[in-house]
């Protein structure tokens, strides 16, 4: 995989032909999309927001990889991913890596489940692959920030998990300078 830091939204991309494009959107373990991220997500694809509520209601009936993943993933438990199809070619993926808000007396992130999410996504990218087409990840630096976790240990197990998968990994960071909304901001 070819690794890109890039300044911007990782929901601000253009769409590349035959090209599938998942957005990894890490997600807490209580059905909430309060703040960070998520709410970039809600804003530009609500459909996702609605299906990860869905799903920690005990509503799994959509996931569009269920051949890559066995049927445990279609659990809400941490570590588990919901692949919900948002636009053509376009997926948002919810990731259970976040344990409550930090109110366990440690920071609510969890690298053990963003990992076991991490490789739930690869059997997703080699499936596409193995299609034809190609796969570019669209990340913000998902773990860091609100959850807790130091991007730079999260961004090591992402180049360890997705070295040999062909594709595109771009990693995006906001511009302090820039008019991004205020979720951007922690």
């Amino acid at each position: 995989m070819i690794f890109n830091e890039l300044t911007g939204s990782a929901t601000n991309f253009t769409v590349q032909p035959d090209t599938v494009h998942f957005i990894p959107n890490n997600c807490n373990n209580r059905g909430l999309a309060g703040s960070g991220f998520i709410l970039a997500i809600k804003d530009k694809y609500p459909k996702a927001i609605l299906e990860y509520e869905s799903w920690f209601e005990g509503n799994t009936t959509l996931n569009s990889f269920p051949k890559c993943l066995d049927k445990y993933n279609s659990l809400f438990e941490m570590g588990n991913i919901q692949v919900v199809k948002v636009e053509p070619e376009v997926y948002v993926v919810n990731m259970l890596g976040q344990k409550g808000f930090g109110d366990y007396g440690m920071p609510p992130g969890r690298y053990e489940s963003i990992e076991e999410c991490l490789r739930k996504l690869k059997v997703c990218c080699k499936g596409v692959v193995g299609n034809g087409k190609k796969v570019s990840i669209e990340a913000c630096k998902f773990g860091s920030a609100r959850s807790g976790l130091d991007w730079t240990k999260v961004f090591s197990v992402v180049q360890e998990i997705f070295s040999e998968v062909e594709g595109t990994w771009n990693t995006y960071s906001y511009d302090e300078t820039s008019q991004f909304p205020s979720y951007y901001k922690v």
